[in-house]
C-alpha cells in the first residue's frame, strides 16, 4: 500500500508501507516549466537529479552516487544519443514512421559495436 501527497495535482511524496516499521517515503521536485520530475529523494536521504529540455526530455540524470547519464533527441522527442555513466555511449535511428530502426552500442575493449536493427 502506498500514501500520496499532491499539491496542485503535483505529487510531491509516496510513502510505501505508511505507519509500518518498514515505511518508506520518497520526495519528488519539478520543473515547473514543463512539469516534470528533477529530482527524487529516496528513504535513505540520497538524491537523484535530471534537468529537462522544453519538452522535459531528460538531457542529464545523475545518480545518488553522483554518476551522470548525459541524452539527445531529435524533433520528434526521441532518443538520439544516450551516454551512460561509463561514457558509454549508446546511438539510436529511426525510420520514417518514426519507429526504431536501430540501436548500437559499443562493445567495451573493441573497436566493434553490438547493433540490433528492427524491421
Amino acid at each position: 500500500m502506498s500514501q500520496e501527497e499532491y499539491l496542485s495535482g503535483i505529487l510531491m511524496t509516496r510513502t510505501k508501507a505508511p505507519g509500518a516499521s518498514q515505511q518508506a517515503i520518497f520526495g519528488f521536485s519539478y520543473d515547473p516549466n514543463v512539469l516534470a520530475t528533477t529530482g527524487v529523494i529516496d528513504p535513505n536521504g540520497e538524491t537523484s537529479t535530471s534537468t529537462r529540455d522544453a519538452s522535459a526530455n531528460a538531457l542529464t540524470s545523475t545518480d545518488p552516487e553522483g554518476r551522470p547519464t548525459n541524452s539527445t533527441y531529435n524533433s520528434f522527442n526521441e532518443p538520439l544519443t544516450r551516454q551512460d555513466p561509463s561514457h558509454v555511449t549508446t546511438t539510436f535511428t529511426y525510420n520514417s514512421t518514426g519507429d526504431t530502426a536501430t540501436v548500437s552500442r559499443p562493445l567495451v575493449g573493441t573497436m566493434q559495436s553490438a547493433t540490433t536493427t528492427y524491421t
